[in-house]
């Protein structure tokens, strides 16, 4: 295949716009445990027979789509989820979706790439929608290597020695080197009014190893450089990274602790930038964009980002979130 030559086979072509995945998935009392394990959300509601909007990251969405034998490497770069209702633990929901778009792109930091976008809806036993869910990925071309010394895929910036943020320099921003808040006991953000132009209060967490290889598991995403750092190196990483997906999740948790323990996420979104190293610290912010009150509560719309210890937005995305109305 030439380098000018097209990624979209026939085959690939004919499966855009048609539904090519219904299944039925279940939100089992052991996934919820799981996941939240994974997570570290102690949130009393998953106890309580509510699950958290991030269990559609471990519902099995895979569609099977043609090789591309030019073309083998992929990288996820974007997902969101909207959550019409409460999702309930035990509930088996019905999975229906395909591929909604494909094109390719020359001249891309990684060269000729194939752009591909999957869109995904989960219905009740009723018929009635109650979730909807996207992702972006893209594939290209494995990069060439140089056999004197490994080359870094392009589109990923080289992360120096010395990158650890000072847990001193963190307290003075007013940043807490900790996990993102939990929604009990409530946190101050909680009780808040928020209005538009209002800054998110700051979270800053390193994500562990252990969660992602427990993301891994429960997702059955079993990529090597996202858990072995000899992996991730020889693919021109500086070391293991945090999965696209689970930065999305987090995210949502970030944003159930700021909308509180009557609060819910309706919809979030991410655009993954640059990858972020495992056990980093990791800084996510947010502003309000737009206030509402919709039937006694507060409706929030909201830009939402992710930063690394140097100041670079890995993830940018937005959210909506809702909470009870202050007076």
């Amino acid at each position: 295949m030439s380098a000018d030559e097209s990624f979209i086979s026939e085959e690939l072509a004919a499966l855009v716009g048609e539904e090519t995945i219904a299944r039925t998935v279940s939100i089992t009392p052991l996934l919820v445990s799981r996941l939240t394990e994974t997570m570290q959300d102690g949130d009393p509601r998953w106890q309580s027979g509510i699950a958290p909007p991030y269990v559609l990251l471990a519902l099995e969405t895979g569609i099977s789509l043609p090789e591309v034998p030019a073309a083998r490497e992929s990288l996820v770069t974007g997902d969101e989820w909207t959550v019409y209702r409460p999702l309930r633990t035990g509930e088996d929901l019905r999975l229906s979706g395909g591929l909604a778009s494909a094109h390719e792109r020359f001249g891309s930091r990684f060269g000729h790439t194939l752009n591909l976008r999957m869109a995904y809806r989960f219905t009740d036993a009723a018929g009635e929608t109650v979730a909807e869910a996207g992702r972006s990925m893209i594939r290209y071309a494995t990069p060439a290597r140089d056999d004197r010394e490994e080359q870094r895929p392009r589109g990923y910036a080289p992360d120096p020695e010395g990158e650890e943020a000072d847990p001193e320099a963190l307290e003075q921003a007013g940043l807490a080197d900790a996990a993102v808040p939990h929604v009990t006991p409530h946190p101050p953000a909680a009780l808040r009014a928020y209005a538009e132009g209002d800054e998110l209060p700051p979270a800053v967490l390193r994500p562990s190893l252990d969660q992602v290889v427990r993301y891994c598991g429960l997702t059955w995403a079993f990529v090597p450089f996202f858990y072995d750092p000899v992996v991730a190196r020889r693919a021109g990483l500086p070391g293991t990274i945090l999965p696209g997906p689970f930065k999305l999740a987090l995210l949502s948790k970030y944003l159930l602790g700021v909308a509180g323990p009557d609060g819910w996420v309706r919809t979030v979104r991410a655009a993954h930038r640059r990858p972020d190293r495992t056990g980093r610290p990791l800084t996510i912010r947010g502003v309000v964009t737009r206030a509402t009150q919709e039937q006694g509560r507060r409706v929030l719309d909201c830009e939402v980002w992710t930063e690394n210890s140097r100041g670079e937005r890995s993830v940018a995305g937005s959210a909506v979130i809702e909470m009870t109305a202050q007076g």
